[in-house]
């Protein structure tokens, strides 16, 4: 599937599904060590306190390879059901767990809003609410720490999108949301940055950066070979 991306074997409905796109990175990173892949990627993400993942989340002292579960059904008691593209679950050293849900988006935005003629003792509509209520009821019942990254396009955090969802869990007297934000357009640099010699990271960096744009400006080089004859003159 990364191959026929890349060489636009998709058709355009095709291509602007954010599934295929999920599916394609991080079913990639699932293939090569978490150095090379996965950790320095999560490590970018940050919250809306410009506070990054790495400061909550020790992406140091995993002591085996993580469990990927993409596209599961997440209906935990009281919650509306949702259906998150993945969920990370992460063993640490120490014996304690951490669950990372992943939201990814490419061209748009939350499939759900929250509805304010709703009760408040109504399960959160907004999609990132919904989530992270259903995340963090899991985390509880299996005695780990909960974390939601949010992945889109965006050259910079989507502020209000978020700030949305924290009044929505306020209302609703659910636990503030420990939520981060993830530009798919950092994976090109951070990819770059990392001493990897894998294909597949390879070919997932060319899909994002160059079949599908989404990477941050890096400035450009102007070739200036113009030859200019010309001299001071005393003629006035």
């Amino acid at each position: 599937m990364l191959q026929a991306f890349i060489k636009g074997k998709l058709g355009r409905d095709q291509e602007n599904l954010e599934d295929i796109l999920t599916s394609n990175a991080f079913g990639s990173f699932s293939y090569v060590p978490l150095e090379d892949g996965l950790l320095p990627f999560l490590s970018e993400a940050k919250n809306i306190k410009d506070e990054y993942l790495s400061e909550s989340l020790n992406l140091k002292n995993i002591i085996k390879p993580p469990k990927y579960d993409f596209w599961p059904s997440l209906k935990e008691k009281d919650c509306e059901i949702c259906e998150p593209d993945v969920i990370i679950t992460f063993n640490h050293s120490d014996g304690t767990k951490s669950i990372v849900l992943i939201e990814s988006k490419f061209k748009s935005g939350k499939s759900s809003e929250a509805d304010e003629n709703e009760s408040n003792i109504s399960p959160p509509k907004d999609q990132l609410a919904k989530e992270w209520h259903n995340l963090y009821k899991k985390a509880l019942r299996e005695n780990a720490k909960p974390f939601l990254i949010y992945v889109t396009a965006d050259y910079s955090f989507p502020r209000e999108e978020i700030l949305e969802t924290q009044k929505e869990l306020e209302r609703k007297n659910v636990e503030t949301g420990k939520i981060y934000w993830l530009s798919w357009r950092s994976l090109e640099k951070t990819m770059n940055n990392t001493k990897n010699n894998h294909k597949i990271i390879d070919d997932l960096v060319k899909l994002l950066s160059d079949k599908l744009e989404l990477r941050y400006f890096n400035g450009f080089t102007v070739n200036f070979n113009c030859y200019c004859d010309w001299r001071f003159s005393n003629e006035f």
